[in-house]
């Protein structure tokens, strides 16, 4: 090959990786604002089982936090607390506002 032949294909490949990471930003920055954290979750779970992608990876891909990945998300509620646990002991309390148990003496 001369050098005329290189210096034309190293362009083209230039050309070729800038259009595939200008591709790749849009794509993340779609699937970051038009999908929720649970959508996420599952792209992210898909992409390691399906493409063998590290779940590193998959999160960074689909812009979610380890964590988030990992556990699944439950939000403690309060009134949901006091109907499942009914303590036994006389004089306690179970206040609806915070999830707390307080006994009075």
């Amino acid at each position: 090959m001369s050098l005329a032949e290189l210096e034309e294909e190293n362009c083209r490949l230039k050309q070729m990786d800038a259009n595939l990471s200008l591709e790749h930003e849009v794509l993340k920055d779609i699937i970051e604002k038009a999908t929720q954290v649970a959508q996420r979750r599952e792209l992210a779970m898909y992409a390691v089982e399906t493409h063998g992608l590290s779940e590193r990876r998959a999160c960074r891909t689909m812009n979610l936090n380890r964590c988030t990945f990992r556990y699944p998300v439950w939000q403690a509620r309060p009134e949901r607390l006091c109907r499942t646990f009914q303590p036994d002991l006389p004089g306690t309390k179970i206040s609806s506002e915070i999830t707390s148990i307080s006994i009075m003496l």
